[in-house]
């Protein structure tokens, strides 16, 4: 039978062959996996927060984790998805705006300039939203699988501006190309 321990500060693990149950206000769950310990919160989608090792004489482990909180940890996870559903959304929406001004461009020939209002609203509100994520996730939660994808997150904001780059290097070649062909 796994043995369960309540502690108002601190969540205590012993070794066991089975799932050890933790029951206090955080609602963690201690799994025994080989030589270690894996921390993780039952409530969001069983993301492993902390390993550590366990004590070869198998006597108690206690840990203090009260950094840890599920509401936080589970918030930091829904921040850093949206935010990169976020960035692929806008990556989406600057790809058809070009192909549509350039469709515009070379069938109708008139000129629009909607990408350029477009990418500078886009790249405003992506440095507002990357800046509060790194601040909610490094300063609250410091799991390095958390940190992990804040990491992943902002390579994905500056592939995001690299490619708004090449977008508006794209619209300027166009550009030219049909002031070329209309010349001819």
């Amino acid at each position: 039978m796994p043995i369960r321990e309540r502690n108002s500060s601190q969540q205590i693990c012993h070794p066991s062959p089975v799932l050890d149950c933790l029951f206090n206000q955080r609602f963690m769950v201690c799994l025994q996996t080989g030589s270690s310990w894996f921390l993780r919160a039952n409530a969001c989608d069983n993301l492993v927060v902390k390993a550590f090792p366990v004590d070869s004489s198998f006597q108690m482990i206690e840990k203090d984790i009260s950094r840890f909180s599920l509401t936080e940890i589970c918030f930091s996870v829904v921040v850093v998805v949206v935010v990169v559903v976020v960035v692929v959304v806008v990556i989406v929406v600057v790809v058809v705006v070009v192909v549509v001004e350039v469709v515009v461009v070379v069938v109708v020939g008139v000129e629009v300039h909607v990408v350029v209002v477009v990418v500078v609203v886009v790249v405003v509100v992506i440095v507002v939203v990357v800046v509060v994520v790194v601040v909610v996730v490094v300063v609250k939660v410091a799991s390095a699988i958390l940190l992990l994808l804040v990491v992943v997150t902002l390579l994905l904001f500056l592939l995001l501006l690299l490619l708004l780059l090449l977008l508006l290097l794209l619209q300027q070649v166009v550009g030219e190309m049909y002031e070329w062909l209309h010349l001819l």
